[in-house]
């Protein structure tokens, strides 16, 4: 079975979603500041905040009428899904929902 189209909700949360390493599981927090830089809005840095980290590591997905695949041939690790909401109001205007972008956390220091 493959998809036939695409669902978008409609109440539509400007936030981007990141995937981080397992490494990363026990750094990321909520109000963690973060920033991201899109395709679709190039040379921009755009400041965000960590809102929701996922509490588990999702190691693959399903698809229906694929081949399939013996578990322990899967090389790479599962990532853990951050949500990241802009501090700025308007900060994701100009960006394409759906546009690739690259994320970086940045851990708070303690003194």
């Amino acid at each position: 079975m493959r998809t036939a189209g695409v669902l978008i909700p409609r109440v539509r949360t400007r936030a981007l979603m990141a995937g981080f390493g397992q490494i990363e599981a026990q750094v990321i927090k909520v109000g963690m500041v973060a920033e991201a830089t899109c395709i679709s809005k190039p040379w921009t840095i755009i400041p965000m905040v960590v809102t929701v980290v996922q509490d588990y590591i999702a190691a693959g997905q399903f698809r229906g009428g694929e081949q399939l695949i013996e578990a322990q041939n899967i090389v790479r690790p599962g990532t853990i899904l951050v949500f990241m909401e802009p501090i700025y109001e308007r900060g994701l205007e100009g960006v394409t929902p759906g546009s690739s972008c690259v994320a970086n956390a940045i851990p708070a220091t303690t003194n």
